[in-house]
């Protein structure tokens, strides 16, 4: 077993890696701008740089020697009418497809929407068509007069568009109109313009940033609440437990309990009234429960408090729902396995010898049918941390369900990173602990 379990650790691994790299990909790529989320739309760019700059954001994503910028946006003039500079030296021409921006012989500052970081490495990435036959000289110079070490001399493109690279060190100063396009003996036709900023190591990236926080459960900072996502974790794991685990157990119990009465009374009247009560649970909303008990035994009634999180009694009521709610699905699967059970060989064997029906039941049916069961149990475990969305909510138990909830609504993206990484962690342990568990209900199964 030593072993087995050791292999199956490793098989870890590599989903555990999964996980990692599909949740960078949902919360850092697809959603967009960290800082645009955290900040909001309306936030300047000076602060949305800062942001970036103190949570390396402004990284290579994967890897790289250059990262892009917020100091000059990509720009391209294939489908926009916004100058390349505001000089008189530029004159717009716009064809039936691709847009592009002429300048001739002179010194263009390029407009930086922010300073640049003092004594980097940049570098101007230019799509660009030269106008004539003769070649275009084109150098970087700085506001003080220093000229940048790089001066190219771009040879005729015959009609087609090149991409050439113009690399510079910025020195000491920091202003954002430091930087001049410095061009003589000719025009160019610029379709697009990219500022590029040098990293000293290419594997300091995002991505290997987020994989060391995960490892090190760094999960950031909550916006709303300004703690460490860690910490928010932590305080809701309790009370979403306090609601979670008799849940668990209680629907587990009633559920098997009903199940087996459903199997030895197989299409009788206790089968029948038991499938008919299992289907109607399955149907009904959980929010109407939810708000039909509230109604009725909290605020008509007075039975349970309605809402809070003071003692055990205001566990009561949502406990009570949560079983209800969850026993229909329940009741049909452990009923189908139940069945599956009791036409067996060794049902009729001891039905022939005699034994009484709760002995058939107990000792041999059920234990047959735990592997199934324990199959079903291990996917509701790891919701026993994360908390029930709907429960929590409406009843106000801080626990993490509520605290998914409130960081949505609040777009807090590093709460419901923590909570999904959680989550997803808690689903790669408890299927190892399952495989390892299948021994102990059913000795027949070795591990291998």
């Amino acid at each position: 077993m030593f072993k087995y379990v050791i292999k199956r650790i490793l098989s870890t691994i590599p989903i555990i890696f999964g996980v990692i790299l599909l949740t960078f990909i949902l919360f850092d790529l697809v959603s967009g701008s960290p800082a645009q989320i955290v900040l909001g739309k309306n936030a300047k760019i000076e602060d949305l740089e800062r942001y970036d700059e103190l949570n390396g954001y402004n990284k290579p994503v994967v890897f790289g020697l250059w990262s892009d910028s917020r100091i000059l946006q990509d720009s391209s003039f294939k489908s926009s009418m916004r100058p390349f500079v505001e000089n008189d030296g530029i004159e717009h021409v716009f064809g039936t497809v691709d847009g592009y921006v002429v300048i001739s012989d002179g010194s263009y500052p390029v407009p930086m929407a922010l300073e640049f970081y003092p004594k980097e490495k940049y570098k101007f990435i230019i799509t660009y068509k030269t106008i004539g036959d003769g070649g275009v000289k084109v150098s970087m110079f700085q506001k003080n007069g220093t000229a940048s070490p790089t001066e190219l001399v771009l040879k005729s493109t015959s009609g087609k568009y090149k991409t050439v690279t113009i690399p510079f060190k910025v020195g000491d100063f920091t202003g954002s109109d430091s930087i001049s396009l410095n061009v003589t003996g000719g025009q160019l036709q610029i379709q697009s313009l990219k500022l590029r900023r040098k990293i000293l190591q290419p594997f300091n990236s995002r991505f290997l940033q987020y994989v060391v926080n995960v490892l090190t459960l760094d999960f950031g900072t909550s916006v709303v609440s300004k703690q460490k996502v860690t910490d928010v974790i932590l305080e809701g794991v309790g009370p979403s437990l306090c609601l979670a685990i008799p849940i668990f157990f209680g629907t587990l119990f009633v559920s098997v309990c009903l199940a087996l009465v459903c199997a030895w009374y197989r299409d009788r009247l206790p089968d029948r009234l038991l499938v008919i009560l299992s289907t109607s649970l399955m149907s009904i909303n959980y929010i109407v429960w939810v708000i039909a008990g509230q109604y009725l035994l909290a605020y008509k009634l007075k039975l349970f408090p309605i809402w809070g999180f003071n003692s055990w009694y205001y566990f009561v009521l949502p406990v009570i729902i949560g079983i209800v709610c969850s026993m229909g699905r329940d009741i049909r699967f452990y009923r189908t396995i139940m069945l599956d059970e009791m036409y067996m060989d060794y049902v009729r064997t001891a039905r022939a010898k005699g034994l009484p029906g709760y002995m058939i039941l107990f000792k041999h049916v059920l234990r047959n049918a735990l592997v199934p069961i324990l199959t079903n149990v291990s996917i509701s475990i790891p919701f026993l941390f994360t908390g029930s969305l709907l429960l929590e909510t409406y009843f106000g138990i801080p626990g993490l369900g509520n605290a998914s909830i409130n960081a949505i609504n609040s777009a807090d993206i590093f709460v419901v990173q923590g909570i999904v990484l959680v989550g997803a962690m808690l689903y790669v342990v408890v299927n190892l602990v399952t495989d390892v568990m299948y021994t102990v209900v059913d000795p027949r199964i070795r591990l291998k």
